[in-house]
């Protein structure tokens, strides 16, 4: 959470979007300190009912109903993130949008360049960068030499999204991490291979392998078919192996012992909820006037990764 004290004018803040999502913004947002709920937008009327319901909130069913605010959370249906986007940039106001910035990385590249342009803060909701899991990691990694090879499995039996590929709606998250792991170079290599479930756009069930200079090897694993839930990040380097689990919030490095043995040490991990410190990193860009730990920069990257994927896809 933001160790910021509260400012003396609070942030108007609103979400855009009251499903399952949308409501944990408010959630988030309510426990931060120099910040006022304006209100929250969703054309469904049972969305707003149970935003209503749990946070007190006003609700609006169309954006041109809401007040005046400082900043949003665009938590709507992907398709939408774009066209919300712009229309809330030529007002002036901040957003955190919620992953995908865009369907592709070109619209992304546009919105990224109108928030620049309109001087306004633009972040995007990679949420496990805030991951006390991943951010332990990261600092860890030099303990590890030079890297080898990473892989990542984020492996579920249904997802909230049903309108984009797997590889949009869950490897996003693990592209940007890998990406952010390796200082966000440039793929040298990338192939995909995946399974169809559901009516869904491309696939359900998708592996990837990516090759970056230097020889390292990302494979990521995504689903929307799986019986069990599992989202793990395993990165290997020369002298030691990590083991992240993004859900139980836990770190482990794993060192050669005696023989064939393995040693393994806990790192220290103190558990926290991810969105309440992107949410906090937000609005404190805002006020410091700096750019989010998520950039649209970086999200555009993942996006031309994505797509890269997506482009190898064999349907």
């Amino acid at each position: 959470m933001s160790d910021i004290a509260a400012s003396p004018s609070p942030l108007r803040v609103a979400v855009i979007g009251c499903g399952m999502m949308g409501r944990n913004h408010l959630r988030c947002y309510a426990r931060l300190p120099g910040v006022e709920i304006v209100g929250a937008v969703d054309p469904s009327e049972a969305n707003r009912a149970e935003a209503t319901k749990i946070f007190g909130v006003t609700t609006f069913e169309t954006l041109d109903r809401l007040p005046k605010v400082d900043a949003v959370s665009i938590v709507t249906p992907s398709v939408t993130h774009a066209g919300l986007a712009d229309h809330l940039i030529r007002r002036g106001i901040h957003c955190m949008i919620e992953k995908p910035l865009a369907l592709s990385a070109e619209e992304g590249a546009r919105i990224a360049a109108l928030g620049k342009a309109a001087g306004v803060t633009l972040a995007v909701g990679h949420l496990e960068r805030f991951n006390p899991a991943v951010v332990a990691l990261k600092s860890i990694l030099p303990e590890l030499g030079p890297l080898h090879a990473i892989t990542a499995r984020r492996l579920a039996k249904a997802g909230r999204i049903t309108d984009v590929d797997v590889i949009d709606d869950l490897m996003v998250h693990d592209i940007d991490v890998v990406l952010d792991l390796l200082g966000r170079p440039e793929a040298v290599k990338a192939q995909v291979d995946g399974l169809r479930g559901a009516d869904v756009p491309g696939y359900d069930y998708a592996t990837a392998l990516v090759g970056f200079p230097g020889g390292i090897l990302a494979a990521i694993s995504a689903s929307r078919m799986t019986p069990i839930r599992i989202r793990t990040l395993e990165v290997l380097g020369t002298e030691a192996g990590a083991v992240a689990d993004y859900i139980a919030q836990t770190l482990v490095i794993r060192r050669p012992g005696e023989g064939s043995s393995v040693v393994e040490t806990p790192v220290p991990v103190e558990r926290r909820e991810p969105l309440l410190d992107e949410l906090a990193d937000f609005l404190d860009a805002i006020r410091d006037k700096r750019p989010p730990r998520v950039t649209p920069d970086q999200a555009v990257q993942t996006l031309a990764l994505a797509e890269r994927l997506k482009a190898a896809r064999d349907l």
